[in-house]
């Protein structure tokens, strides 16, 4: 039953993402989604005894619950640019792009994999969602941070991913990746106060005017 609850929130998550139409509540959808995600880890820790899997959702809540969203949150507050993502799809449109996703995703299930439980085929299908509206957000949104945030939304996905078509990742890659994550947020965030100081804007679709 919880798991199921947990899928639900995951994927509730995802059209909010998909919804948004500020970064600021871009940014409060991605920290619920990591509450979620940490949530079916912690799940996955109490059902196989695991300790590894306690210190991945301990992780998993100090970086990207706490850590990585009050950093973004500071960036937008200093930048002023909390109004708008700069949408190529304004957000009606994109909740049904991602509904017609996830209708391609459980049509590609069927066809060609098949064969899982209906735990294992929920978590497989909202993962492979979440890593498509992640490149969603990096490709319709052209706001830097929205474009960061889509990123790590794919990367929850590819977590979410590995955990649902096996035990996941062994221990030591997952700690390099949540290092890579959070230096990556914070390289980001270094570039995107130079964009704006360079051009007063973080909208990256004004940088192709800087083509010779």
């Amino acid at each position: 039953m919880w798991s199921h609850i947990l899928a639900v929130g995951l994927l509730f998550s995802i059209f909010l993402m998909a919804g948004a139409k500020r970064l600021g509540a871009l940014i409060r959808a991605f920290r619920f989604q990591s509450l979620m995600l940490a949530l079916s880890t912690a799940s996955f820790a109490l059902r196989y005894g695991d300790r590894e899997l306690w210190i991945i959702t301990a992780m998993i809540l100090f970086i990207k619950v706490w850590l990585i969203p009050r950093h973004l949150n500071k960036i937008t507050a200093e930048m002023s640019s909390g109004e708008n993502m700069g949408l190529v799809l304004n957000p009606p449109l994109s909740v049904i792009a991602v509904i017609v996703f996830c209708w391609l995703i459980y049509g590609f299930y069927d066809s060609f994999i098949g064969g899982m439980s209906g735990d294992a085929r929920l978590n497989f299908s909202i993962s492979l969602l979440a890593v498509f509206t992640g490149f969603f957000l990096m490709v319709f949104r052209l706001k830097a941070l929205a474009q960061i945030i889509g990123l790590l939304v794919m990367e929850n996905g590819v977590f979410m991913l590995a955990s649902s078509i096996s035990s996941g990742m062994p221990f030591i890659v997952e700690i390099a990746v949540f290092f890579d994550l959070f230096v990556l947020v914070v390289v980001a965030g270094v570039f995107v106060y130079r964009i704006k100081g360079l051009f007063t804007h973080i909208d990256v679709s004004r940088l192709t005017r800087l083509k010779g």
